[in-house]
């Protein structure tokens, strides 16, 4: 069965495949909310592994440290695996090493995604892939709740991670997202100030240190009556932009060049999104092709990444001139 699910079809889909060995897994540099939706995942599948394409970020690992989960997670695709479920992705191209062994899968493959829908749906493989959910985390604690399943301490512990690391600050959340945090944070038997203080501790003062370097040389902009701020990342676009956020900024957009590739981040204040139909998710899926590779997301956050490095400055200019031309246009018939 392939296409695009309904809750219910996600339901049956996983009552249909019962007995199967299943790969959980999510996007490369996989995230907490990517970490937390799979481990939250196995909560209910009794065979079942979770890999990721490559590493998680240091702020997964101290969730996971944090959240006492001793569940391992490999780097190896499972050659004996017979189904496999993707959390927080919904292309083929963002799966990394993972990508040519899922198109050569014989098994039934799922992605469980919250972002913009893609253009076109995987192959050979059935999408659900909902905006009304802020997180990956947030859909696999539906689907638990709806199979019955009893969240265990330290699944709680992760899931509500995952929710509120892809909430911006719970600007990217609807009633359903705090009845949710208020029911994992009952289960996990914690309050939401250590949810909190796991997220700052996770960030050492030399990471702390960069971050505020990127904000202090950053460029700040006002049109009409926003405030955007963009620059350089030394560290980390996506950590600069959304700090940006939490100290006045309308809109941010930070880049940043690595090695291997080159990234943008942008985030903008809901619900800038719908007063000034401004669709970050659509434009850093443009902005994605500038640097021939990928992007999209929210509304509201969003990201870019590719392996033309000397494409950045014209990705992070078409995602400014895109969000500039959002904010002139307010007042404008």
């Amino acid at each position: 069965m392939t296409g695009v699910l309904s809750f219910d079809g996600v339901l049956d889909f996983f009552d249909r495949n019962r007995g199967s060995r299943f790969l959980l897994t999510f996007h490369t540099i996989g995230d907490r909310d990517g970490v937390a939706a799979a481990l939250g995942l196995s909560e209910m599948l009794n065979d079942s592994v979770v890999a990721t394409p490559d590493f998680i970020t240091n702020n997964a690992k101290h969730m996971l440290e944090k959240a006492g989960y001793n569940a391992r997670i490999g780097s190896r695709f499972p050659n004996d695996a017979e189904t496999a479920v993707i959390l927080d992705a919904n292309r083929m191209e963002l799966m990394g090493e993972f990508e040519r062994k899922l198109k050569r899968f014989s098994g039934e493959v799922l992605f469980i995604d919250h972002h913009s829908p893609p253009k076109a749906i995987p192959k050979n493989a059935s999408l659900f892939n909902s905006e009304e959910y802020n997180s990956a985390s947030s859909i696999v604690y539906d689907i638990l709740k709806s199979g019955g399943v009893k969240v265990s301490a330290s699944a709680a512990r992760v899931l509500v991670n995952g929710i509120v690391a892809d909430s911006a600050d719970f600007q990217n959340s609807s009633a359903r997202t705090f009845m949710q945090i208020s029911e994992l944070l009952d289960s996990a038997g914690m309050l939401y100030s250590e949810v909190v203080e796991n997220v700052h501790g996770a960030q050492s003062p030399g990471i702390r240190d960069m971050v505020l370097k990127d904000l202090f040389s950053a460029h700040v902009a006002q049109y009409g009556n926003y405030l955007l701020v963009t620059g350089e990342a030394q560290f980390q676009a996506n950590t600069a932009a959304e700090t940006a956020l939490r100290v006045g900024a309308d809109a941010a957009v930070f880049w940043s060049v690595r090695k291997s590739e080159a990234s943008v981040s942008a985030r903008l204040r809901s619900p800038l999104d719908k007063k000034l139909s401004i669709n970050l998710g659509a434009v850093l899926g443009e902005a994605g092709k500038i640097l021939q590779g990928t992007g999209g997301g929210h509304p509201c956050a969003a990201g870019a990444f590719g392996r033309k490095k000397a494409g950045i400055l014209d990705a992070g200019n078409y995602v400014i001139n895109s969000i500039k031309k959002g904010f002139l246009s307010e007042g404008k018939t």
